[in-house]
């Protein structure tokens, strides 16, 4: 039986607008609701035009879900905000809430990329037993993949994952660029962990150390790892003073031992580095044609500082050039018949050629 108050127009038209809007209001409410809200709750932040929007990025996730049964006791909540970066953009996305929201940091050239990395975290998180191993090839922004993959760009945090989700699944890339996210080994070079010991042999001048500058020969061994270089050599020297006016002379012989130790960078192809030494040795001059015949013996002590630069061969080999500027701290002298014929430079410059070969 109609109840009285619905016999007068008025009131029947009142109450057919109250249900219409109801109905509305209910429509409505459920329109609204974010995408996938009874798995997750996704709050996306990220620059409009330039990357996906949050329905997107849901929707995308809610895709890679529809083949997995499982359900979440509660909505799993997703904070994600992009930036940009000077090489692309960043996402950083937190799963969770609490102590158990778990942070994670992703980088990619193109914010598309980061939005679909963004669905596959989420998508895992509910359920790590999906199975994506075919997802690059199948829905989604794919990027341009080069014959070169480049490394990978998450960067290491703690699990994303919210318990009592396993974390077995999330070794997997999740940026479609990356070929790995284990840890990337650094690559060293061979000038970075190299090291040998071999042979020196070379040839040089010394001015002001004997009256005439001729070349005197070096042999020696050499030891090098990474930038340091260490040597020790052997050198002989020969010259001849005269004949003077009187027909008096002499003849020299300078016989030396020089530990050297040199720090090395590289500079292109070549090595370049500082080095310090010291030259001990004897020195022997006797006169020839004076009045009296006799032979002195003095000692050769000779520290300096100079540079290297050394070009690398093949095999190990290297030929290099060194120049360094000594001290004579024992300042040898020699007389002839009462008279002083030569004295040797405070300061001696030396340069020498060598080659190195590596035995090892």
């Amino acid at each position: 039986m109609p109840l009285p108050f619905l016999r007068a127009p008025r009131a029947r038209s009142a109450a057919l607008v109250a249900f219409a809007l109801s109905f509305i209001n209910v429509v409505r409410a459920q329109s609204i609701q974010p995408v996938g809200a009874e798995r997750f709750r996704l709050r996306w932040v990220a620059a409009e035009g330039a990357c996906p929007l949050e329905r997107e990025v849901g929707a995308e996730a809610l895709r890679l879900l529809d083949a997995s049964p499982r359900s979440t006791a509660a909505p799993l909540e997703v904070n994600a905000q992009v930036s940009a970066t000077p090489g692309g953009y960043q996402l950083a996305m937190t799963l969770g809430v609490g102590a158990q929201a778990r942070t994670r940091f992703l980088t990619a050239p193109t914010c598309q990329e980061l939005a679909h990395a963004g669905a596959l975290i989420v998508a895992l998180a509910i359920d790590p037993t999906l199975n994506l191993g075919s997802e690059a090839s199948s829905g989604g922004p794919q990027p341009s993949v080069t014959a070169r993959p480049e490394p990978c760009t998450v960067v290491a945090s703690p699990p994303v994952i919210a318990p009592p989700v396993s974390t077995a699944r999330m070794v997997a890339p999740v940026c479609p660029r990356c070929r790995s996210c284990e840890p990337q080994a650094p690559i060293t070079t061979k000038e970075e962990s190299s090291r040998g010991f071999g042979v020196l042999v070379g040839t040089g001048l010394a001015l002001g150390a004997l009256p005439q500058v001729l070349p005197r020969a070096s042999l020696g061994a050499a030891y090098f790892s990474n930038r340091h270089w260490l040597e020790l050599t052997l050198s002989a020297a020969f010259a001849t003073l005269g004949p003077r006016s009187d027909r008096s002379g002499a003849e020299f012989q300078l016989w030396s031992m020089s530990p050297r130790y040199c720090l090395r960078g590289v500079a292109g192809p070549t090595r370049l580095g500082a080095c310090a030494s010291v030259e001990v040795g004897l020195l022997r001059a006797e006169g020839i044609g004076s009045a009296v015949t006799h032979a002195d013996v003095s000692p050769w002590v000779a520290p300096g500082l100079g540079m290297q630069l050394a070009l690398p061969l093949r095999r190990g080999a290297e030929l290099s050039l060194t120049i360094e500027l000594g001290l004579v701290t024992s300042r040898p002298r020699f007389h002839l018949n009462g008279v002083e014929a030569f004295r040797t430079w405070p300061l001696v410059p030396s340069f020498r050629v060598s080659a190195f070969v590596d035995l090892l």
